[in-house]
């Protein structure tokens, strides 16, 4: 279900120009073409309820590890470039690619004890001085991102075992930066997918 989540405080939290939220939104993400090993996935406007209304960009895996983040008319306005290390002694990194080739922001996935962390570095603008962090369980939603201590997105995978392909509700606050709440959550689906890939392996 959509959630309405608090503005953030002003001036937001901005990381791709153009993309920040003036009001909440819900966004679902659809995963398409199950049957292939790369990243496919419409993000549309969502309803109150969870339905797409109209489509907003989509995700596609051009050229692998290389995860492009694209307008309706095809225009390019984020890259996810997943950085993977031989037998797993180091972390596997993601980095976010404005529209200009600059990265905004990165991620390491770091294996701990207590499960995964999530650890969010943001690059040279006004807003690598916020603490963004993600943690479970957040207002009801299974993943939540905070931005200085505020929910700036909320996300959760929708009836997981009533659907033949992945889909994700994601609701992002005022003042949130929706590409970036939208990377994470596919950063998350992808995380997961290499879970099950490895369970199943494992299981044969």
């Amino acid at each position: 279900m959509a959630q309405i989540l608090a503005p953030l405080p002003l001036p937001g939290f901005s990381l791709h120009s153009g993309f920040m939220a003036t009001k909440g939104h819900t966004f679902v993400a659809k995963g398409r073409d199950s049957w292939s090993d790369k990243a496919s996935f419409l993000v549309s406007y969502a309803s109150p309820t969870g339905e797409a209304i109209a489509p907003f960009l989509e995700i596609v895996e051009e050229q692998k590890k290389q995860i492009s983040f694209r307008t309706m008319e095809g225009q390019e306005v984020m890259r996810i470039v997943k950085q993977t290390h031989a037998w797993g002694f180091k972390p596997t990194t993601y980095h976010g690619m404005r529209s200009d080739g600059v990265e905004a922001w990165s991620l390491k996935l770091k294996q701990n004890l207590s499960g995964t962390q999530y650890q969010v570095t943001i690059n040279g603008t006004s807003a690598a001085s916020s603490n963004v962090m993600m943690q479970n369980k957040v207002n009801g939603a299974e993943k939540g991102v905070l931005i200085n201590g505020q929910l700036g997105a909320s996300m959760s995978r929708h009836e997981v075992w009533s659907h033949m392909h992945r889909i994700d509700l994601i609701n992002v606050a005022p003042g949130m930066d929706i590409l970036f709440a939208l990377g994470l959550n596919w950063i998350r689906a992808d995380k997961q997918k290499q879970e099950e890939k490895a369970a199943i392996s494992a299981a044969t």
